[in-house]
């Protein structure tokens, strides 16, 4: 079985910076001589991010649902089981057992579709049964002639198998393991192709999927069955959150502006130059979470990383910014959930749960005739998922400034917060950023008693 690659994946509702970062980190691998390793992604690509990756000529990265261990993981590092053809004959495959020291082998066609199974126990019971109530040497010869040349096809089990299918997961399996207890059972694809056996003691010498994260550090944040997975590595510029790891790891986490900045600057720090569509894309990823340097997150390395990948590239920054906010920002919301969902992220404080969405638009006013649409789309939201308290930023980068939308049973709490003549939505001038703006003031104003 092919060995499963190394995984560098971004937070679950990803933005230009999460993919930026997971596609040139893995390229960056593959130039240190890491082949076995992939970029993916945990959640659907937002349109800014879609752009970008076109107009590039990047392929986007594989779709990761969950990183939980599957059947199929087992068998990783297993050589091709050999199998056995239906019109094999009984003495051929029994010495096909004892060569290989197998209790168990799979009769399959010629498609390598699973038919039955033979047993070493089977093949013995049959022996005994056919050799029972002899009356001479010469009828026992006889008959064990005839039962070496009976075709498998005659003999082998295909009733109340217990097949696994390479989808499922290893939970599943152990749990049907210990109440069936078999010594081998045969896994299959959706094509019911044969593809190896699984024993308990593969459940021993299990290996996790291995995980590289960026842009983010949190559970509630990462791919579903992060919890299951050999974690390596963290890359991120955000706070520190609440993962843990098995054994030590590299944790890279600086307060810059945007995760690419810190792949890039891994980059020269190991000598090598990204290709021009690479560095345009890592460039693309700080100008997106820097709003263009108008963040107050944004930092001179910011600024260094994004000059040195402009000349790499051929893009002009300011331009080039400014393309990927005016031509793919969502300003024309007609489905204004997926907007608010495409880079919501989720916090906890206290028995208060809350979360933060944000849209980042070159022209606030083509947002201004939906914003009774997009309230009452927080108001689901808030009651489907349980939120005490959600924010919307609204983001215009070049009036620099944010339209702040507040919805969730205690709205008034997040009224008082930003003041109490707030009635669900106040404009912030000067406010573009989440991490550094709006939610340490949220802690700050829930960590006062009086206000939880």
């Amino acid at each position: 079985m092919k060995k499963h690659p190394i995984i560098i994946i971004g937070h679950k509702n990803p933005d230009i910076d999460s993919i930026a970062s997971a596609i040139a980190y893995a390229r960056l691998k593959q130039l240190e001589g890491e082949s076995n390793v992939i970029a993916g992604t945990a959640g659907d690509l937002n349109n800014e991010t879609v752009y970008v990756l076109k107009k590039l000529g990047i392929e986007p990265p594989e779709r990761i649902k969950d990183v939980r261990a599957r059947v199929v993981d087992l068998l990783a590092d297993e050589e091709p089981e050999e199998v056995l053809s239906p019109d094999m004959r009984l003495q051929e495959a029994g010495s096909l057992l004892r060569n290989r020291r197998a209790k168990t082998l799979a009769v399959v066609d010629a498609e390598r579709r699973l038919l039955g199974l033979v047993t070493i126990g089977d093949l013995a019971m049959i022996l005994m049964d056919g050799l029972a109530d002899l009356s001479s040497p010469e009828e026992a010869g006889t008959k064990v002639q005839a039962l070496f040349d009976t075709r498998l096809r005659e003999i082998m089990k295909t009733d109340n198998l217990v097949i696994f299918d390479d989808d499922d997961p290893v939970a599943v399996a152990r749990e049907m393991m210990l109440k069936t207890r078999y010594r081998n059972y045969p896994v299959t694809d959706d094509d019911n192709r044969f593809l190896g056996m699984i024993s308990r003691y593969h459940l021993l010498s299990m290996k996790r999927k291995q995980v590289i994260l960026v842009d983010h550090n949190e559970k509630s944040q990462a791919v579903d069955g992060v919890e299951e997975a050999e974690l390596l590595e963290i890359i991120d510029h955000h706070r520190v959150g609440d993962l843990e790891s098995i054994t030590p790891i590299y944790f890279r986490n600086e307060p810059v502006g945007a995760t690419c900045t810190l792949i890039a600057e891994m980059y020269r720090e190991k000598g090598h130059v990204p290709d021009r569509a690479t560095a345009g894309l890592l460039l693309a990823g700080i100008l997106s979470d820097t709003m263009i340097f108008r963040s107050p997150t944004t930092t001179d390395k910011d600024r260094k990383m994004a000059e040195w990948l402009s000349a790499l590239s051929g893009l002009e920054i300011e331009t080039w910014g400014r393309e990927i906010f005016r031509e793919a920002s969502p300003m024309n919301i007609e489905d204004t959930r997926q907007a608010i969902n495409e880079d919501l992220k989720e916090y906890r404080y206290g028995n208060i749960t809350f979360a933060v969405a944000q849209i980042e638009t070159a022209d606030m006013s083509l947002l201004q005739g939906h914003i009774p649409e997009i309230k009452a789309t927080m108001e689901e939201i808030s009651k489907t998922r349980g939120y005490d308290l959600m924010f919307l930023m609204v983001t215009d980068i070049f009036v620099e400034g944010t339209q702040l939308l507040i919805a969730g049973e205690r709205r008034d709490l997040g009224a008082r917060i930003f003041g109490d003549d707030v009635e669900g939505e106040v404009f912030l001038k000067g406010v573009l950023s989440r991490k550094k703006q709006i939610v340490p003031l949220i802690f700050k104003a829930l960590a006062q008693n009086e206000m939880v």
